[in-house]
């Protein structure tokens, strides 16, 4: 069902913004702007409104200022819009007026944009799905596809109710993994700041004092001085090699995907970072799932959506071999034993759903089990953390200062 509706869905052209004087249906002189495929269009839009146009033309494009300043959308305000057009339309309210409500409702310029140009997609006699499809920045083939199942079985409501559900769940999960990394990374920042104050401003100061008395220097004062040299005297070139590799690793992730796979595999074997990737993949295999059956959407295709949204190569390559299984006449849950990503409770789950006809709901309590587990395992890492990063920026701070006082130690023995 969805695989024929997503074959169906064709990108149409450029929509393009333009500007109109006129008269409304009250004859008073007004004015605005309004996206349309060309400007024959945009005179029928206009009319339909009840509004008689003097003056059309397209609307100049932004400036570079203008558009290095405009904000973007999340996900966040994704999910949010989904929510409210599923509330919509369970309500009731036609599909255009839905849209063109939630669209002056918000203060993003750029959401209003993206509303104004889905409703006059609609307007036009485009599906939804299509009109989705043509903005692939904030809506993915998953979404586009849910939204094509729902169209053909005639449930759209209920379907983008479930994926506001799933976008939801899945926000509050990133946010999770995201608050696991973020606290020891600021952390570290933080530590690599002081040591950087120290090493440029503090330590020059005892070498002067050190060379004013012309005493000799232990070894760790001397090596700590040469990195203070090295810091203050080639930091640029240090900054400069760090942006250049971080350029390198950014573009190796976009472009290569054994770099990829190699990044996945090392991510799931970090000391409980990776505990927590892990049940974070599987979480995100088990709601995906929960969502496109109960769109209707089939399995294969249900697997292949999996595939493209678990955020981890490894994971990707295996849900594909169970794919493959799957379309050959294996069973999921067989197809899953054959992959040691997932774990024997999930498999169990998988057979019970799979004998029983409810593998929609044991996907969803797999999910929340696993959301759960991630939920304990970031606070697990949190008190772990804590302690540890005190720890080392106590060694840290505690070797410079001690590498400056032992020449001074020094001095009060030879008096």
């Amino acid at each position: 069902m969805a695989t024929a509706a997503a074959k169906k869905i064709t990108a149409s052209s450029k929509l393009n913004t333009y500007k109109w004087e006129g008269f409304n249906s009250h004859g008073k002189r007004s004015n605005g702007e309004i996206q349309a495929k060309d400007l024959n269009l945009a005179r029928a839009t206009l009319q339909r409104q009840e509004i008689k146009p003097t003056k059309i033309r397209v609307k100049k494009e932004a400036s570079l200022f203008a558009t290095l300043n405009s904000k973007s959308l999340s996900e966040k305000d994704i999910s949010f819009f989904t929510r409210q057009l599923a509330t919509m339309l369970e309500a009731g309210v036609p599909l255009v007026t839905a849209l063109d409500i939630i669209g002056r409702g918000h203060k993003n310029p750029e959401f209003t944009k993206l509303l104004n140009s889905l409703r006059v997609d609609v307007e036009s006699g485009t599906s939804l799905s299509n009109a989705f499809a043509q903005h692939p920045k904030y809506f993915d083939n998953l979404f586009v596809n849910l939204v094509a199942a729902g169209e053909l079985s005639g449930t759209l409501d209920e379907v983008l109710s479930k994926i506001a559900d799933y976008k939801e769940k899945t926000l509050a999960l990133k946010a999770k993994v995201k608050r696991a990394m973020i606290y020891p990374s600021a952390i570290l920042v933080a530590a690599v700041v002081v040591t950087l104050i120290l090493l440029i401003y503090v330590i020059p100061v005892f070498e002067e004092l050190f060379q004013s008395v012309g005493t000799d220097l232990p070894a760790l004062t001397r090596w700590v001085i040469d990195v203070s040299h090295t810091v203050a005297g080639r930091g640029w070139m240090i900054a400069i090699g760090v942006v250049i590799v971080v350029l390198i690793l950014m573009r190796l992730w976009k472009k290569s995907e054994k770099f990829q796979r190699s990044i996945g595999k090392l991510t799931l074997k970090l000391p409980v970072l990776g505990n927590i990737m892990h049940n974070a993949a599987l979480a995100r295999y088990a709601r995906t799932l929960t969502t496109t059956f109960g769109a209707g959407v089939p399995i294969m295709d249900s697997l292949s959506s999996v595939a493209a949204t678990s955020g981890n190569a490894i994971f990707s390559d295996a849900i594909l071999r169970m794919r493959d299984g799957v379309a050959s006449g294996q069973s999921l849950n067989f197809t899953m034993q054959q992959e040691p990503l997932f774990p024997v409770l999930l498999q169990q789950m998988t057979s019970i759903g799979e004998e029983s006809g409810s593998l929609e709901q044991m996907m969803d309590k797999a999910a929340t089990y696993y959301e759960g587990e991630v939920d304990a395992a970031v606070e697990v890492l949190t008190s772990l953390m804590e302690p540890l990063i005190i720890a080392v920026i106590g060694v840290i701070v505690g070797t410079l200062v001690i590498a400056m006082y032992l020449p001074i130690f020094h001095l009060g023995d030879a008096f």
